[in-house]
């Protein structure tokens, strides 16, 4: 799996970005490039690698009470989900981390977005 280490070597190598609040994300340039050039199942199993390093830094972020970098890392790795099982549970985690930061416009709408998904999806009970 990538570790933080390896997402700040991608950044210093202009293969990922970090906006103003810290988020990172891929450039459009180099996914449509890793899109065409690797297989599939390998782009997928690359995003998930970097999806789990955000994860983990984000739990790290958590324990040192440091929720807005917790919050950033999040919605980073939301926009690496394949799954809307793991949409639903990321939005479920952003919401609760809002809430929080008593950031109750954001935790609402995040908390909806994940019981949308969940509806749509009949995943109620096992997610929510």
């Amino acid at each position: 799996p990538a570790t933080l280490q390896t997402l700040i070597d991608l950044e210093s190598r202009s293969l990922l970005r970090r906006n103003e609040r810290g988020r990172v994300s891929m450039h459009d340039a180099v996914r449509d490039y890793v899109s065409r050039a690797l297989p599939q199942e390998e782009v997928r199993r690359q995003m998930a690698s970097i999806r789990v390093a955000l994860i983990e830094e984000a739990e790290r972020a958590a324990a040192e009470d440091d929720a807005q970098y917790r919050v950033d890392l999040l919605e980073s790795a939301l926009e690496l989900v394949d799954s809307e099982v793991e949409r639903i549970t990321m939005l479920r985690e952003l919401s609760a981390t809002h809430l929080d930061q008593m950031q109750y416009r954001s935790a609402a709408a995040r908390g909806n977005e994940a019981m949308k998904g969940a509806r749509a999806t009949g995943t109620d009970s096992d997610i929510l």
